[in-house]
């Protein structure tokens, strides 16, 4: 299949070692998180999907009352090899439930883009109904959509991560999120390596 010039620009560039943080102790690097990347297919399935969420473990604080855990998502299609990316964003509270409807972030040249999220798995770890009104905790699996070559463009940026907002309903409430450039750089890797059929099943 043919794939764009911004794409196999983003591939080539994208070996290169994260930048040495606090300590001496470089964050992973994209030959890291490729190392680490997951490979699901089903022959009754039409996608292969290529995740990070093994790739390394981590939950973060992201405002005061809120921690999260993110990861992405390939799902190349298995006849044209098309691939559509996701964004999981895992968030955990004590309260009422949230109801989040739209993601914000940047676009390569600085444009703000408002999308509305395309998933809201919830899980209610100790309550029994979604409306008990005491401290209760709560979890949510959000996920939005966005194609390659924008994603690609926003990697070839050079910043080290890509923040992201989710917005709830109501548009005031929000909770920010920093996904890795050097994951979504492990990712771009390996799912060119599908393409070219270096990648089997695994993890």
């Amino acid at each position: 299949m043919r794939v764009s010039v911004p794409v196999l620009a983003v591939l080539a560039a994208a070996l290169a070692t994260g930048p040495a943080v606090a300590g001496g102790v470089s964050p992973p690097d994209a030959a890291t998180f490729r190392a680490a990347i997951t490979v699901a297919a089903d022959d009754l399935e039409p996608d292969t999907l290529l995740s990070t969420r093994t790739a390394h473990a981590r939950q973060v604080r992201l405002d005061g009352g809120t921690w999260g855990d993110g990861y992405l998502v390939a799902r190349i299609d298995r006849r044209s090899g098309a691939a559509r990316y996701e964004v999981h964003q895992r968030v955990r509270y004590i309260g009422q439930r949230r109801d989040y409807a739209a993601v914000h972030y940047r676009l390569a040249d600085g444009t703000l883009a408002i999308r509305p999220i395309a998933g809201d798995r919830r899980g209610e770890d100790v309550c029994s109904t979604g409306e008990f009104n005491g401290a209760c905790p709560l979890t949510s699996e959000l996920v939005f959509q966005i194609e390659e070559g924008v994603l690609a463009a926003i990697v070839d940026g050079g910043a080290q991560g890509w923040d992201v907002k989710f917005k709830e309903a109501d548009g005031d409430a929000g909770v920010r999120a920093t996904v890795p450039m050097a994951e979504i750089r492990g990712l771009m890797l390996a799912v060119a390596d599908y393409r070219a059929g270096r990648l089997s099943p695994r993890g």
